[in-house]
């Protein structure tokens, strides 16, 4: 293609609001842009407030005690496809890219549409405790809505395997439709290799510092990354546990090791400030997620070239490749292998640093947004031209 790649990029949120989906649907149209496309923003779009629609939702949640997703209700997504196909037949595009994809569902587009998530509809139903005791209603809309999507994307993007995998065995898309592009960091630190060694380097070796970072504590495992932490003081490490997001359940008492900070946010001067400060002083990122799609903080542990220990769910083995960037356990393993891990690495000077060393690496290859805007520009711009080309 002789000219830049040009994408309309729709979202049913504001892609410039840096709090929308954690920062990913920003820093994804940037990395675009970065990458030589000419990206145009599609959104917010307007949302559809039925009166009956209300009421059934209010019905299945109060009376009928279930969870529902109004989000991907049938006649809500057709009324996003409907303002999608308004705005694209008015614009001068090559492609149109969905993050998330939902307002794509019930588009029918001239130009060829591409979606780039990290999670599809059937993944998501009984993994995560939102998607559990799910009206019949949304699951039948949620179902119905992926099988609408991905019979008009023309390609699809994920950020993991796991989210891949799903999309071709529980709704048929073809696997060599598929392309799987590793999300980056949400944090904007991009140092030299001389420059994370010093950072790698000037961590204390008087406390061993573990961090947390999640906001849901039964679902980021907090309980497991507190029981970790309690058997390292056990063991007499001067073991220091800093919690950051979610706080543990009312009444709980924690230790004197382990540190509540609150929640932090990214989108403030000061808050990324911070985050950036506590990435730099950790040895170690723990997060024992019990479910999780691609959690970006492990990007961001990456960039800073912080070693994570985490658990093998969900698209996390995507993100954390054993013994590159991290170790993962599974769930079930008992908090003394996960500490005989951490003791291991921190009393063995020079694996650890040959570890937090490959964690940094790890990112400037392939957990980076400008390497994911480069991939995604390359792949859609082959999506392009095998469309004109009348390929499948």
């Amino acid at each position: 293609m002789s000219r830049p790649l040009r994408i309309a990029y729709v979202a049913y949120y504001d892609p410039m609001d840096i709090t929308q989906w954690s920062g990913t649907g920003y820093h994804m149209h940037k990395a675009l842009s970065d990458a030589g496309a000419e990206v145009t923003l599609v959104g917010p779009l307007k949302k559809l407030y039925h009166p009956v629609n209300v009421i059934k939702y209010l019905w299945n949640q109060k009376i009928r005690g279930y969870k529902d997703h109004p989000q991907r209700d049938r006649g809500f997504l057709r009324y996003y496809g409907r303002q999608v196909e308004r705005i694209i037949a008015g614009m001068d595009v090559d492609i149109v890219l969905g993050p998330g994809g939902l307002p794509l569902a019930y588009a029918d587009l001239k130009v060829p549409s591409v979606v780039w998530t990290d999670a599809t509809f059937a993944s998501l139903l009984d993994y995560y405790d939102a998607f559990t005791n799910v009206s019949p209603r949304s699951i039948r809309d949620g179902h119905a809505g992926e099988r609408a999507l991905f019979s008009r994307c023309y390609r699809a993007i994920f950020s993991s395997e796991w989210a891949a995998k799903s999309a071709s065995e529980v709704y048929g898309f073809d696997p060599a439709k598929i392309e799987v592009i590793s999300l980056g960091a949400n944090v904007p630190y991009e140092r030299r290799r001389e420059e994370i060694i010093r950072v790698i380097n000037a961590r204390r070796r008087d406390v061993l510092r573990l961090l947390f970072l999640g906001v849901q504590w039964e679902r980021k495992g907090g309980d497991i990354a507190l029981a970790v932490g309690e058997e390292l003081h056990r063991r007499g490490l001067p073991v220091r546990l800093d919690l950051v997001g979610a706080s543990p359940p009312e009444g709980t008492v924690l230790p004197a090791f382990a540190k509540s900070l609150g929640f932090i946010r990214k989108s403030t001067e000061e808050g990324m400030r911070r985050i950036g400060q506590l990435l730099d002083e950790s040895h170690f990122m723990i997060l024992p997620t019990r479910a999780d799609c691609t959690p970006i903080v492990f990007n961001e542990a990456s960039s800073a070239g912080l070693p994570v220990i985490a658990t093998t769910t969900g698209g996390v083995p995507s993100v954390v490749h054993e013994g590159v960037n991290g170790h993962l356990f599974d769930i079930s393993t008992p908090p003394s292998v996960w500490a005989d891990k951490i003791e291991a690495l921190w009393k063995d000077e020079e694996a650890y640093r040959r570890l937090s060393l490959a964690a940094w690496a790890d990112y400037g290859e392939r957990l980076n947004w400008k390497a994911a805007g480069e991939h995604a520009v390359r792949y859609l711009t082959q999506a392009v031209e095998d469309h004109k080309a009348g390929r499948p």
